[in-house]
């Protein structure tokens, strides 16, 4: 039989976690710290969505504390202790599979929307009950497979390089494997660690394979120009799996607009502190559309031209 001291806690703590959803009143101002993993064009244009249209959908009913762990894990994990313990943060917006890590691991009552995850359900943060909720930007990767065969008909093995200490890098690539496989094509992976090794793992990726590719990892993506320069060095096509990275040099790219998911998860964002949804009603939300950015410069220099079928869906960009 329960004491009644412990059937006093079990009753706190079920009030608590009704408490914890309650909507909000309009007239209220609500505070949402903000994880960002790392500095690059992505996860700002992530964040930059997420800040512009929470503001607007609440009329400007929110503050926001942002912080940037800059590639560290410490400094994210610090960044989420101090969330978790500031009684005025109401709710935690993590940017990309590191912030999310560390917020989940100390945040377990106040919601924690995301953005810029490939594959949340791996983490084991999606569970009954959850505080979690928001969007992925998981690649399509038999469609980025089939891009790859229509921008360079002749590719017989595909070169991917990743950072092998990324949970989001090592999903993706296994998918990007499978996709490549099922058509026929053959694939080396190559690991690279930090910036320093990017030369020499293009270099090798450059002559082990037609074509390069990447996925949306935190350490490639923020060194892209120095990665697309060396791809383009080598005379390779590098293949890029999120938008922003064509700007930085990338030939091509197929997938999510990160401005549009931050505008995604801030709508999640309302629903759950305004309207009364529980994170575990709204769940992960996919990409439903995906555009194709290609960099005119690195068309013209490896001389490929874009196929007929690719004209009319396809943007052609200026590096910055």
């Amino acid at each position: 039989m329960l004491s009644k001291s412990r059937i006093l806690a079990c009753l706190i703590a079920i009030l608590s976690g009704l408490f914890l959803y309650k909507s909000i009143s309009k007239e209220e101002m609500l505070t949402i710290g903000i994880i960002q993993t790392a500095t690059h064009p992505a996860l700002d244009q992530a964040r930059e969505g997420f800040t512009g249209e929470i503001s607007k959908l609440t009329g400007g009913k929110v503050r926001f504390v942002i912080q940037n762990a800059e590639g560290s894990l410490s400094q994210a994990q610090s960044i989420a202790e101090s969330f978790h313990s500031h009684r005025k943060i109401d709710a935690i917006f993590a940017i990309a599979t590191p912030a999310v890590q560390a917020a989940a691991r100390i945040e377990k009552q106040k919601p924690i929307f995301i953005a810029a995850v490939s594959d949340p359900e791996s983490l084991g943060i999606i569970f009954p009950g959850t505080n979690i909720c928001g969007t992925t930007d998981r690649i399509d990767t038999e469609a980025q497979a089939d891009l790859i065969i229509k921008m360079v008909p002749n590719v017989q093995t595909v070169s991917i390089v990743y950072n092998p200490g990324e949970n989001n890098s090592q999903e993706m690539v296994e998918r990007m494997q499978y996709s490549l496989q099922k058509r026929g094509l053959n694939f080396v992976s190559l690991g690279v660690h930090s910036e320093s090794e990017i030369a020499q793992t293009i270099g090798a990726a450059a002559r082990k394979g037609e074509v390069i590719l990447v996925p949306a990892d935190n350490l490639l993506v923020g060194a892209m120009p120095l990665v697309a320069r060396e791809a383009l060095k080598k005379g390779s096509p590098l293949f890029a799996s999120d938008i922003p990275s064509v700007s930085k040099g990338a030939l091509i790219a197929q997938g999510a607009d990160y401005s549009e998911l931050g505008k995604s998860t801030a709508e999640i964002a309302y629903r759950v502190l305004f309207l009364g949804n529980t994170p575990e009603d709204v769940g992960i939300v996919h990409p439903t559309n995906s555009k194709i950015l290609m960099n005119k410069k690195a068309l013209e220099e490896l001389k490929i031209s874009i196929p007929k079928d690719l004209l009319s869906s396809s943007i052609l960009i200026e590096d910055e």
